[in-house]
């Protein structure tokens, strides 16, 4: 999406031990699903472990996995939006990708109906 800018929320630089991770619902729904959250919480064990050994945190970080929240803010013309609803709302994107879109175009179909009608 070359016309949108997209800045996300660093995991670089911010304490990442009180965050949650996102459990995708197929994985909820399996029967690995607490194999799965111990799994996450041994990632950020052992990320306040390295910490605490004198690792900096945007090395450390790599022991993070990527179902780890953020926060994520795009800026885009209402073209661009069309496009990137076009694209991201349909069966080929990722389930968690469809919900955000879908999101994305219910808070902007309220904002300029005219532009985001279903």
């Amino acid at each position: 999406h070359r016309i949108a800018s997209f800045t996300q929320l660093s995991h670089r630089y911010v304490d990442i031990t009180d965050m949650s991770y996102i459990m995708p619902d197929e994985i909820k729904n399996t029967k690995y699903h607490e194999e799965v959250e111990k799994h996450y919480k041994y990632s950020t064990e052992l990320y306040n472990k390295l910490i605490s050994e004198g690792v900096p945190r945007d090395e450390a970080r790599d022991v993070i996995l990527q179902a780890i929240e953020t926060s994520l803010l795009v800026t885009a013309n209402f073209r661009e939006f069309m496009h990137i609803l076009e694209l991201r709302e349909g069966k080929k994107a990722s389930n968690e990708i469809q919900q955000m879109v879908r999101e994305i175009h219910r808070l902007l179909a309220g904002i300029c109906p005219a532009v985001f009608k279903d």
